[in-house]
């Protein structure tokens, strides 16, 4: 096994030296357990300052669009269910420290706390592990390899945050575009199909004046009037620790 990933390695190198890279750091270490494998594969590119603002208004945007999909669709598929996006709550105990769910889904189903992401590439992950791989390949060359955080262990974090605030039995669910690929039969990780596949076999728990009840009280607990402020911390993090 290490001889073939040690041989990998070079074979990736080789193809990719054409490309203009300042540096390029390859690790590639297969772990055991977990729905996948996850491969580090770690690549540092050096990029002008006015590409890596582009790209991240690119990325800004098809994040917005995919989450304007999911929301219709929600909307489109459960008639009855109540969403509240891009909700931003205060943590609790804590001095001006925020943090914001995608999509929390109130439905018949139950209470869905839903992450987005609109990655591009195929994705490597491990679900007991704090970090994933995103990675590019263009005619069997690999053009990048990004690590990331584990939305699976973010979506677990706003779920405890959100516990203190308002106790209840939240479900956790990541949802991907079809830009990101991933593999199948992963509970709590899909695209958006997938999810509504996962849930079609769970049994009714909230009525209508259930859903309308904890509508309500969780929408009262979103702040508003910093959002401004949640994004500009948000932008300031990401430059200085990646992401």
């Amino acid at each position: 096994m290490h001889i073939a990933l040690t041989a990998l390695v070079h074979l990736i190198m080789e193809s990719t030296s054409g490309i203009n890279f300042l540096k390029v750091w390859l690790t590639i270490a297969l772990l055991g357990g977990g729905a996948y494998g996850l491969y580090k594969v770690v690549k540092v590119i050096k990029r002008p300052a006015s590409r890596q603002s582009a790209s991240s208004k690119a990325r800004r945007w098809h994040g917005e669009q995919f989450e304007q999909h999911v929301v219709k669709a929600l909307q489109e598929h459960d008639p009855s269910a109540t969403t509240i996006v891009n909700g931003l709550f205060k943590r609790a105990g804590a001095i001006n420290t925020y943090f914001e769910i995608d999509i929390i889904l109130i439905s018949s189903k139950g209470i869905f706390v839903l992450e987005l992401k609109n990655w591009q590439g195929y994705l490597y992950g491990d679900l007991k592990q704090e970090h994933w791989v995103i990675g590019s390949l263009q005619n069997n060359r690999l053009l990048y390899a990004k690590q990331v955080y584990s939305p699976v262990k973010q979506n677990t974090k706003h779920i405890e945050d959100l516990q203190a605030l308002y106790p209840f039995n939240y479900v956790g669910h990541v949802i991907f575009s079809t830009r990101t690929q991933i593999g199948d039969g992963t509970i709590g990780v899909s695209d958006f199909d997938g999810f509504l596949a996962q849930i079609a076999g769970l049994e009714d728990v909230l009525d209508q004046e259930d859903i309308r009840h904890h509508a309500q009280r969780l929408s009262a607990l979103v702040q508003h009037g910093r959002e401004g402020e949640h994004i500009a911390r948000i932008e300031t993090n990401r430059r200085r620790y990646g992401g």
